[in-house]
C-alpha cells in the first residue's frame, strides 16, 4: 500500500480527479439515500393501512361527506369507513379556539368517532380507541398540551371552539404525539365531525366538496369494478357527480396520498411527484457509473507508470490473486476516502439540495444505524467495481511484457475513449433536455391566461372580515387598490352548481364570487357592456355565452325557471394550471358582490391587492403588517405570480436535477479529459518532438492532436440529438401551449459540450505543441 500511496502522491493530477468525481458522485448517494428512506417512511408509524383507500374524484380528495352514507351496505368488500374534515380546507368560518385568555385559529381536524381505529397515531396520554367516544371529546396534540397546559396532565380539562357562531366546550381525553413526516396537515386538535353538523350544517350537505372519505376495502377486491360501481350510485345521488362536476371515482391507496396520486392535494401536505424521486435515483446512479468508469479508464491509463511495479512483484513470488487483491483493496481506499471527503462536503450542499427537493435537508440528525450500515456496504460494493476491471487487466499481462514497457490497454486509450464518448453522449442529452424544459417552463409562466398576475397580492386566511385591517392596508404607499374574491384565479378552488334552462338541458356553472374592484385588479376584459355591474349582476365568459345560450345582447338566461341578472360578457380566462379548453366548458361566471357586512367574508374570503413597484417588497411588508396585528401564523401573504409558478413546481424541480446532473456530468468529463490529455501529452511528447524535427508546425501539431479528442465528443454530441429531441417531443405532449422553434437548443447544447471538452484540453495540449524536442529526446 506504501508504493500506491507514492504513486497518488507523484500524480497528484490523477488523484485529484478520482477523489473529485467519486465524491461528487457519493454526495449524490447519500442524499438520495436520506431522499428515498424520508419519502418511503411517511406515515410509518400508522399501522394496518394497506387496506384503506381515500374516496376521490380523480381530481380532489374532497367530497360531499354524504358518499359514505350513499353506498353504505351496497358493496360487501368495504368493510367500514370513516370522514375527516381539515379547517385548513376550509374558508368563510369562524374558526378559532380559546383557552383561558388567549383565543387564536384553530388548526384542527374534524372525524368521526372511529377515526382513530383507522389511523393508529402514536398517544402519550389517554386511550386512543376511547378518545373520542363522546361527543364534545378532543384529542390535542402534544406541542398544544405543553404550551396550554403546562402544569400537569390536560387529560379532563376543557377549552373552547367556536365554528362559525356556535361555541361549545371541548374535553380533553387524549394527547397525540405531533405529526411528523406525515401527509395529514399539521394539527393542533382532533374532535367529532358532528360539530360542523350542529354549528354549521351546509358543510356537510350533499354537493358540499369538504370531506374526506376513507374506505378499508377486503384485500384481492376488483377496485377497478367498485370504482365503476359506486360511479354508478353517486351519478344518481350525489349533487356533485349528478351536476357533472364530478365525472369520475378513483380509490387511492393510503400510501399513495403521498406521491400525488391526485392533480390536487389540499388538505393532504408534503406530496412528492414519484417521477422526481425516479429521477433523481436514475441521475445520481448516472453520476456513479460516470465516477466509476473516470477511475477504470484512467487507472488503465496509468499503467504505464505502475507496469514495471507489477511485473518487479510477479517476478518476485506474488501471484495474480495478489495483484487482484492489490487493486481492490486499493480502490477501497481510494472510495473509503472520497466517502469521508462527500461526508464533509454534505453540509456544504444541503442548502442547495434542500431548494432542489423543496424541503429542509438534514442528513445526519435522521440517519440511524441500518442507513449507516447500506451506505457502508455501498462503499464496498463500489469499490470492488471500480477496482476489478483494472485489476483483472493487470494480472493477466506477463511480467517479461511489463518489465519492457509494453501496455496494450493503456497505450491506445481504447477504454478511456469509450467512456468519454458515452459521458459526452449522455451530458449533451441531458443538456439539451434541461434547456428545452427551462424554455418551455418560461413559455408557460408567460403565455396569456386571461388575467393579470403582474403586482398583485393575495391575502387569506384570515377568521373574519374585520381581519383583513383592509383600511388600515390602504394607508399603505405600496398599496394603490383593494379588492376581494372568493378565490383568485390560480386557485383550484370551485364553487359550482347544477341548473336547468328553458329548454330543458342540464348546465353546470363555475361561480367566481367578486367585486368590481378584484375584476379590475385582475385586468379581467369586457368584451360587451350590458348594464351596470353592481351587485347581484354577473359577467359571463364568452364561453358560458355560448354554453349557456346567451348572446351579446341577452339579459341572461333563465336558471330553474329564475332568470340571471347577466350586466356583460368578459373575455375567456383559465383557471389555476389547467388547459384553456377545459375551463371553456365551465360555464365561469363572475358574479359581483362587495364586502359590506360580515356575512360576505362566508362568500368573498380572499383579499386582493394591487400594488406598485417591487411586489416581493410589498409581500415582505404586507407579510409584516399582519405579525404586527398577531396574524403571523393565521394569514397568508403573497404574489400570484409566485403561487402560479407553484403549478409547475414539478417541471422547475426536474429541470433543476437534470440541470445539475448535467454540470456534474460535464464537470466529470471535463476532469477525465484533462486527466487523460496530461496522460496522452505524457506519452505522446517523443513522437510530437521528432515530427516537429522533421518539419512539423505547431499549428498543425494543435490541430491535429485537439482533433483527436475532440471527434470522439463531436460525434457523441451529435448521436445524442435524435435522443434528445425524441424525449423532449415527448414531453411537451403533456402541455396544451407548447413552446415553439426548439432546433437551437439542440445545437447549443452540442456547443457547449465541444466547449467544455476544448477548455478541459487545451492547456496540455499547448504545452504538448509547444515543447523543446531536444530537452524531450535529451531525456530519453
Amino acid at each position: 500500500m506504501i508504493s500506491f500511496f507514492r504513486f497518488l502522491g507523484r500524480n497528484k493530477l490523477y488523484t485529484a480527479v478520482e477523489v473529485a468525481g467519486l465524491s461528487i458522485a457519493m454526495i449524490f448517494i447519500v442524499f438520495i439515500s436520506y431522499y428515498v428512506f424520508s419519502e418511503l417512511s411517511y406515515d410509518s408509524c400508522l399501522e394496518d393501512t394497506e387496506d384503506i383507500y381515500l374516496l376521490s374524484d380523480g381530481v380532489f380528495p374532497s367530497g360531499s361527506a354524504t358518499m359514505m352514507e350513499q353506498i353504505e351496505g351496497a358493496f360487501p368488500e368495504i368493510t367500514e369507513g370513516t370522514r375527516m374534515v381539515s379547517t385548513a380546507f376550509l374558508g368563510g368560518l369562524t374558526l378559532t379556539a380559546t383557552v383561558g385568555e388567549e383565543t387564536f385559529k384553530q388548526q384542527a381536524l374534524g372525524v368521526d368517532a372511529d377515526f382513530f381505529d383507522f389511523f393508529t397515531f402514536p398517544f402519550i396520554a389517554g386511550e386512543r380507541d376511547k378518545a373520542l367516544t363522546e361527543k364534545y371529546a378532543v384529542s390535542v396534540s402534544e406541542s398544544f398540551a405543553a404550551r396550554y397546559f403546562p402544569d400537569g396532565s390536560p387529560i379532563g380539562k376543557t377549552f373552547d371552539i367556536t365554528i362559525d357562531k356556535e361555541t361549545v366546550s371541548l374535553t380533553v381525553t387524549g394527547v397525540f404525539e405531533d405529526f411528523k413526516n406525515s401527509v395529514f396537515p399539521y394539527v393542533d386538535m382532533i374532535y367529532r365531525i358532528e360539530l360542523y353538523e350542529q354549528a354549521f350544517p351546509a358543510l356537510l350537505s350533499n354537493g358540499n366538496g369538504t370531506a374526506n372519505t376513507f374506505l378499508r376495502i377486503n384485500a384481492g377486491a376488483d377496485l377497478r369494478g367498485l370504482e365503476k360501481g359506486i360511479l354508478g350510485i353517486l351519478n344518481k345521488e350525489d349533487n356533485l357527480y349528478v351536476s357533472g362536476i364530478s365525472t369520475r371515482v378513483l380509490l387511492v391507496p393510503f400510501k399513495e396520498i403521498h406521491f400525488g396520486a391526485m392533480e390536487y392535494s389540499a388538505p393532504f401536505t408534503d406530496s412528492v411527484d414519484k417521477g422526481f424521486i425516479n429521477l433523481f435515483v436514475a441521475a445520481g446512479i448516472l453520476l456513479l457509473v460516470f465516477a466509476i468508469l473516470n477511475y477504470i479508464s484512467l487507472t488503465v491509463a496509468q499503467t504505464v507508470f505502475r507496469a514495471k511495479e507489477m511485473a518487479a512483484r510477479r517476478l518476485l513470488g506474488e501471484r495474480k490473486s495478489g495483484i487482484v487483491a492489490r487493486f481492490l483493496s486499493e480502490a477501497f481506499v481510494m472510495t473509503a476516502v472520497a466517502f469521508l471527503l462527500a461526508l464533509a462536503l454534505i453540509p456544504a450542499f444541503s442548502p442547495m439540495m434542500g431548494r432542489l427537493l423543496g424541503k429542509q435537508v438534514d442528513v445526519f440528525s435522521n440517519m440511524d444505524i441500518s442507513q449507516a450500515c447500506i451506505l457502508v456496504l455501498f462503499v464496498v460494493a463500489v469499490s470492488f467495481v471500480a477496482g476489478i476491471v483494472p485489476a483483472l487487466i493487470f494480472s493477466r499481462f506477463r511480467p517479461v511484457y511489463l518489465m519492457k514497457g509494453q501496455s496494450v490497454a493503456g497505450g491506445k486509450q481504447v477504454l478511456g475513449n469509450i467512456f468519454v464518448f458515452i459521458q459526452n453522449f449522455v451530458a449533451a442529452a441531458a443538456l439539451c433536455i434541461a434547456i428545452a424544459m427551462s424554455v418551455q417552463l418560461k413559455h408557460m409562466l408567460d403565455v396569456d391566461r386571461g388575467y393579470s398576475r403582474d403586482g398583485v397580492i393575495y391575502v387569506n386566511g384570515v377568521s373574519s372580515a374585520a381581519e383583513f385591517y383592509a383600511d388600515e392596508l390602504r394607508a399603505m404607499p405600496e398599496v394603490s387598490d383593494i379588492g376581494y374574491v372568493q378565490f383568485d384565479p390560480v386557485d383550484g378552488g370551485r364553487t359550482s352548481g347544477s341548473y336547468d334552462l328553458e329548454d330543458g338541458s342540464r348546465v353546470s356553472i363555475e361561480w367566481f364570487y367578486g367585486d368590481m374592484a378584484a375584476f379590475r385588479i385582475l385586468g379581467f376584459r369586457p368584451v360587451s357592456v350590458m348594464s351596470e355591474p353592481v351587485e347581484g349582476t354577473a359577467w359571463l365568459t364568452e364561453s358560458a355565452m355560448e354554453g349557456l345560450g346567451a348572446d351579446y345582447g341577452s339579459s341572461g338566461p333563465k336558471l330553474n325557471s329564475l332568470g340571471l341578472n347577466v350586466c356583460g360578457i368578459m373575455g375567456d380566462f383559465v383557471k389555476g394550471n389547467m388547459a384553456e379548453d377545459d375551463c371553456k366548458g365551465m360555464n365561469i361566471c363572475y358574479y359581483v358582490m362587495n364586502m359590506d357586512s360580515p356575512e360576505d367574508f362566508m362568500f368573498l374570503r380572499e383579499m386582493i391587492v394591487k400594488v406598485s413597484g417591487d411586489t416581493e417588497k410589498a409581500v415582505r411588508k404586507i407579510r409584516e403588517f399582519y405579525e404586527d396585528r398577531g396574524l403571523a401564523t393565521a394569514v397568508t401573504v403573497g404574489s400570484l405570480d409566485e403561487k402560479f409558478r407553484f403549478y409547475y413546481e414539478k417541471e422547475n424541480s426536474n429541470g433543476w436535477l437534470i440541470a445539475i446532473f448535467t454540470a456534474l456530468t460535464l464537470m466529470l468529463s471535463a476532469m477525465a479529459m484533462l486527466a487523460m490529455s496530461t496522460y496522452y501529452a505524457h506519452q505522446h511528447a517523443r513522437n510530437v518532438a521528432i515530427r516537429k524535427i522533421f518539419g512539423l508546425s505547431r499549428k498543425a501539431a494543435f490541430r491535429s492532436t485537439v482533433s483527436g479528442f475532440l471527434k470522439i465528443v463531436a460525434a457523441a454530441a451529435v448521436l445524442s440529438v435524435p435522443l434528445s429531441y425524441a424525449i423532449v417531443s415527448r414531453w411537451l405532449e403533456n402541455y396544451p401551449d407548447k413552446a415553439e422553434g426548439l432546433w437551437w437548443v439542440y445545437a447549443a447544447g452540442c456547443i457547449v459540450v465541444l466547449s467544455v471538452a476544448f477548455i478541459s484540453i487545451f492547456r496540455q495540449v499547448y504545452m504538448l505543441v509547444n515543447i523543446n524536442p531536444a530537452e524531450v529526446l535529451k531525456k530519453d
